[in-house]
């Protein structure tokens, strides 16, 4: 049930939420304008729709962060409402809460061309999609995994400040660290497995494709940039994908471990999932940039500007944590799986004199 309390936090997290993103567009403006190289834009403020408050984009504009600004109102909620769950835990569902909000804000800056260009039937409809909804998707993603953790920090300290915080119990830490092992080498292979399939197919496009502008040849390219999106890792090496795959993992292993320990073990299972989900996206994004600045970032027989693929879209130094958060549920799910089995099948201590307990209860409830 929703309580006046809940409903004051929500907004206080939109409006957080609301102005990160605008402060992040205005600095990614005045760093554009200053000539700095672009994959460092990115890397620093990423592109938002509110970069277009400065090209004249303001209707656009204004409906994103409307959207930004509900999607976040509701996404918070299951962390504003488990109280019994830490500190880490809750961080990490409200910064899943802004990648969200921000993809979906995002959308509002290439829906409009692409509703038009459908309209008047123009040939590659795939490609149209893609830079029309899945570009501005990797943008507000990226953003949001950018700076999401600090609109986390600041609304669940907000949170804590005054509310009951009940004592109960968390995951025990070999059970923790049980899941975080699983939700890290998910990832890890994950992330890796996405970005060896998309570097094949960019290969075998540009080994059999008649024409540069095949209609064919974009089609599938742009197919792959959708269900495996690591697209910055095409020229690394295999043994800087595999570095990059166990550096995935090590982040959202370390992450996941956080979410689980800090969970509450009788009702913290929905924030233990966005939890993981978040880990994935953080491991994704940051895990991708060695990778990224192996195959087209550091060059030191040019211009010296880092990331040059990256001139056109400014998503920073990675394609944004895509994959982590197209396919982020499974390892999330997976450490649920774990949490549940290992503590189901751990008895719960007896006190003296007492009568032989149950095995413990799984987590569960909201």
């Amino acid at each position: 049930m929703l309580t006046i309390r809940t409903i004051r936090l929500a907004l206080l997290a939109s409006a957080a939420a609301l102005t990160v993103w605008l402060l992040t567009g205005v600095l990614h403006v005045l760093l554009a304008r200053l000539d700095v190289p672009a994959g460092l834009v990115g890397f620093v403020a990423p592109s938002t729709p509110a970069v277009g408050l400065a090209h004249g984009s303001v209707g656009a504009a204004l409906l994103a962060a409307a959207t930004l600004v509900v999607a976040v109102g509701f996404l918070v909620l299951p962390a504003l409402r488990a109280a019994g769950t830490g500190y880490a835990g809750r961080v990490l569902a409200v910064w899943l809460a802004v990648v969200v909000a921000g993809a979906a804000a995002a959308l509002f800056t290439g829906w409009p061309a692409t509703v038009h260009a459908l309209g008047q039937g123009r040939d590659g409809t795939v490609p149209l999609l893609m830079f029309g909804w899945f570009e501005p998707i990797r943008r507000g993603t990226g953003w949001g995994a950018t700076w999401g953790w600090l609109v986390g920090l600041a609304v669940v300290a907000l949170a804590r400040r005054d509310e009951d915080r009940p004592e109960q119990p968390t995951v025990a830490r070999p059970v923790a660290t049980a899941a975080a092992v699983v939700a890290g080498l998910v990832a890890g292979a994950g992330w890796t497995v996405a970005a060896a399939v998309h570097a094949w197919v960019d290969r075998t496009v540009a080994t059999h494709a008649t024409t540069g502008r095949s209609t064919l040849a974009i089609t599938v390219s742009t197919t792959a940039d959708w269900f495996a999106p690591v697209t910055t890792a095409g020229e690394a090496s295999t043994g800087a994908l595999l570095a990059c795959g166990g550096l995935v993992a090590a982040i959202t292993g370390g992450l996941a471990y956080l979410a689980a320990r800090t969970a509450a073990a009788t009702h913290g299972r929905t924030v233990l999932v966005l939890g993981v989900w978040a880990a994935c996206v953080a491991g994704a994004l940051w895990g991708a940039l060695p990778t990224a600045l192996v195959g087209d970032g550091l060059d030191p027989t040019g211009d010296g500007r880092w990331l040059r693929q990256q001139d056109l879209l400014q998503l920073g130094p990675t394609d944004g944590g895509a994959a982590g958060l197209l396919y982020g549920w499974l390892p999330a799910l997976l450490a649920l799986l774990v949490v549940q089995r290992l503590r189901a099948a751990t008895p719960v201590p007896r006190e003296p004199g007492g009568p032989s307990p149950a095995p413990a209860a799984a987590v569960a409830g909201g």
